[in-house]
């Protein structure tokens, strides 16, 4: 089970409620790293804690429209300079041209202003590494950097697709179609820039993993900063939206019906995340119905509904609650926070054996499934529940709401700010 950072603080709470936050992010919400981020700016805002949250750009490079309906809330980057680093980050896959005018200036005078920087995702066209960490290191500031995915570790990719190069410096790149994607291989150099860069904030730096897997392995290459887990949290609209959607209930139906599977990811046609054979496999049995949510569905099946990108968080909580299980095939995660959410609805999850899924399921007591034939067993021989120690629905979504509490995140993050600051 992940051990998540709780250290009890003695400070006054004015003390932290004092404290102005800037929270970097590539998006304002759209994906996971993105929903957690803004999460926790809503949660500090309600807390007191001065919150700014920046992020680098919406749809088509624009600003997102939902920033006018959210406070302290702004796009960083600007149009020109994104499809710039987009064309260079092609070819080589570094990101050069920082963001420029008024929104330059605005972000310095908020990286001035603020006791603590939150970084989340600073990868994909927004932000040069070096030319914010050289204000960063100019100005002296503490660093909380989330790594919600595996760029840290790597020279170039965000997901490694079970590449093991990172270990040895990379080079010879076998994923450079993976997102972000680069034409020409410099991921050794990068390996190298890279760690330095970011290795010149020190003791000033703080990371944060959201599993005890992955910070093991940034310990392995950050020596010179503290690394600690805190887990990521349900945000608060899917919270509300758990309590206020009526529950379906599956034992008014007839005992014969299909056995109804979701499969969710941002895009399902990567493969690293969506694992087409076993999804295609489990439409061949007549017992079974997929729903999918996410773009780009690869599956055409009859007995696949493909539901598209849904982001009402409602609607999303109906879904949950009318399917059987969820079905989670990714190996690329660095925490799988669609697990905590439908676990949190109370639909049990079968996922493939990863570090991340062992330790996610652990949390409730469950454990992934090994084989594609042990997952297909379980589903048509509505075997499911077998893997928790949780006897009903009911029974699991309690339990998946105590451990995976989006307060119990903020909590932890307002302490890691606190600690940061003695």
């Amino acid at each position: 089970m992940a051990l998540v950072l709780s250290v009890q603080i003695s400070h006054k709470p004015t003390v932290w409620r004092t404290m102005r936050v800037l929270q970097l992010n590539l998006r304002l919400n759209e994906g996971g790293a993105a929903k957690m981020a803004l999460d926790l700016h809503r949660r500090l805002l309600r807390s007191g804690v001065n919150s700014r949250l920046y992020y680098g750009y919406g749809r088509k490079a624009g600003k997102n429209p939902d920033e006018s309906n959210i406070p302290n809330v702004f796009q960083t980057a600007n149009r020109l300079s994104i499809l710039t680093n987009f064309l260079i980050h092609k070819v080589i896959g570094i990101d050069l041209i920082p963001p420029f005018g008024m929104r330059k200036q605005r972000l310095i005078a908020e990286l001035k202003a603020s006791d603590i920087i939150h970084i989340h995702v600073l990868h994909s066209y927004y932000m040069p590494l070096a030319w914010l960490i050289s204000l960063l290191l100019q100005m002296d500031k503490k660093v909380i950097w989330t790594a919600h995915d595996y760029w840290l570790l790597t020279g170039r990719c965000a997901f490694t697709d079970e590449c093991e190069n990172w270990r040895s410096g990379c080079g010879t790149c076998l994923t450079r179609r993976n997102y972000p994607p680069s034409l020409f291989d410099l991921s050794r150099s990068e390996f190298t820039r890279k760690r330095k860069w970011i290795n010149k904030l020190g003791k000033n730096l703080k990371i944060v993993a959201p599993t005890e897997h992955i910070t093991t392995e940034l310990r392995s290459v950050y020596s010179r900063s503290e690394v600690i887990t805190i887990a990521n949290g349900i945000d608060s609209d899917m919270e509300a939206a758990i309590r206020n959607v009526k529950t379906f209930k599956h034992d008014e139906e007839p005992l014969n019906r299909p056995v109804r599977v979701l499969v969710i990811a941002n895009d399902l046609s990567y493969t690293a995340k969506t694992n087409r054979n076993i999804v295609r496999l489990i439409s061949k049995k007549s017992k079974c119905e997929i729903h999918t949510v996410g773009k780009k569905s690869p599956f055409n099946m009859s007995n696949v509904i493909n539901h598209g990108e849904i982001l009402s968080r409602e609607e999303l909580v109906r879904l949950y609650s009318l399917v059987d299980l969820m079905l989670f095939t990714s190996t690329v995660d660095s925490f799988g926070l669609v697990i905590a959410e439908s676990l949190a609805c109370g639909t049990p999850v079968i996922a493939v054996d990863t570090p991340v899924s062992r330790e996610v399921l652990a949390r409730v007591g469950a454990y992934p499934v090994g084989s594609t034939e042990e997952i297909i067993n379980y589903i048509v021989k509505k075997t499911y529940f077998k893997i928790y120690p949780q006897i009903d629905r009911k029974t699991l979504q309690k339990a998946a709401l105590s451990v995976f509490s989006g307060e119990s995140m903020h909590s932890n993050y307002v302490n890691a700010y606190q600690l940061s600051l003695v």
